[in-house]
């Protein structure tokens, strides 16, 4: 049986071992372990690839969003709208910076939706945290103009959605600022943990730098409580490495293989395939392919049983459904989607002809259960 991993971390980099032994040769023989040309190089690459201000590498996405928050001096308990369908640590951002988190209902694109995002604005509300997911942008040009008409400022959770665009404007470039992720199945991933926290103010960037290093300034200074979260350098040379030589490449077959599922897939009634990705002056990237789909748990296990590994995001859990955030308020939309979306294979590992058996086992699943 020819099985395909969700992600097969072993076939991510390994094409490119050569190439990774010698960035980390270089590395290694100038001794710039940390903080070093590596990683000011990367922040003024990435700068310059979404077009933002101000780049500040840290140790992974999870403290860059709380360092986004902190660095905006959140009241205690002040109230932070984000997306149901994101990753826990959107909403621990919040709580660890001392907010509450609220759990937002989705729109048809899986992202947090505008009409249930104004309906959960209180007097306690002090900011919008919108995920942007899968690779795609949500409707954030409603929600920005909700934020201002409310005073509210906008942090992005742009983990999933480095490099992806609306109307000209890249992700984390909306609000406040954003922040990216460089685990290794990202877009842009890197051998380890790491992050990117981008912003195009100045005041803000030059605390991002403190809190990211001790609270510590460049002359010594200590202006915050801070934490070590810096970009290991190493880390940092092979991201350069990937930015400049393969990342295009990727998110080209990316798309490839998503018009891919999404012709082979739209076939079928009881499949609905995703929406957000080909939009008017939006460019995905592509990350994910999420889709929903009729008689799901039954469909995952024909797929596995057929050797294709697939993934709940989030372990089949939204926000709304955790312990920790849980706010007894009724989102109807996520609850439908949580029942039907499954994601399949989408990265450079997976061949076209992988796709193919995937989406030939999918039929074969629903010819079956028409017969």
């Amino acid at each position: 049986m020819n099985r395909i991993p969700f992600c097969a971390y072993d076939k991510l980099f390994s094409p490119y071992v050569e190439d990774i032994l010698k960035v980390t040769r270089s590395v290694v023989e100038r001794g710039s372990f940390i903080m070093g040309q590596d990683l000011r190089d990367l922040e003024l690459a990435i700068a310059k690839k979404v077009n933002i201000k101000h780049a500040v590498g840290v140790g992974n996405a999870t403290d860059g969003l709380e360092m986004l928050i902190a660095a905006h001096s959140i009241p205690k308990g002040a109230e932070v709208l984000v997306s149901a369908h994101t990753m826990a640590a959107t909403a621990s951002a919040v709580v660890a910076c001392g907010g509450k988190a609220v759990p937002v209902d989705i729109d048809v694109f899986g992202m947090m939706d505008p009409v249930d995002l104004e309906r959960h604005i209180t007097k306690n509300t002090w900011a919008i945290m919108p995920t942007q997911l899968n690779g795609a942008i949500c409707q954030i040009d409603r929600i920005m103009e909700i934020a201002n008409e409310y005073g509210l400022k906008v942090f992005e959770d742009s983990a999933q959605a480095f490099s992806a665009s609306l109307s000209g404007r890249f992700a984390g470039s909306f609000g406040c600022g954003g922040v990216f992720s460089f685990y290794p199945a990202k877009i842009l991933g890197c051998l380890g943990d790491g992050g990117v926290i981008v912003t195009n103010d100045s005041a803000v960037y030059g605390k991002l730098l403190a809190l990211r290093d001790h609270g510590r300034t460049q002359d010594g200074d200590v202006i915050s409580a801070g934490r070590n979260s810096r970009l290991d350098n190493l880390q940092a040379a092979y991201l350069n490495y990937f930015l400049e030589n393969h990342f295009e490449g990727w998110i080209s077959h990316r798309r490839v293989l998503t018009e891919l599922y999404d012709q082979e897939l739209s076939k079928f009634p009881n499949i609905t395939v995703p929406c957000y990705n080909f939009r008017p002056k939006h460019r995905s990237v592509f990350q994910n392919y999420e889709f929903l789909a009729d008689n799901r748990d039954e469909l995952e296990s024909w797929l596995r049983n057929g050797g294709v590994s697939t993934l709940r995001q989030w372990s089949g859990k939204a926000i709304n459904h955790l312990t920790e955030f849980e706010n007894n308020q009724r989102l109807p939309n996520v609850e439908k989607y949580f029942q039907k979306y499954l994601m399949l294979p989408l990265n450079h590992t997976v061949s076209v002809d992988q796709a193919h058996q995937i989406c030939r086992l999918i039929g074969a699943f629903y010819d079956k259960n028409r017969s």
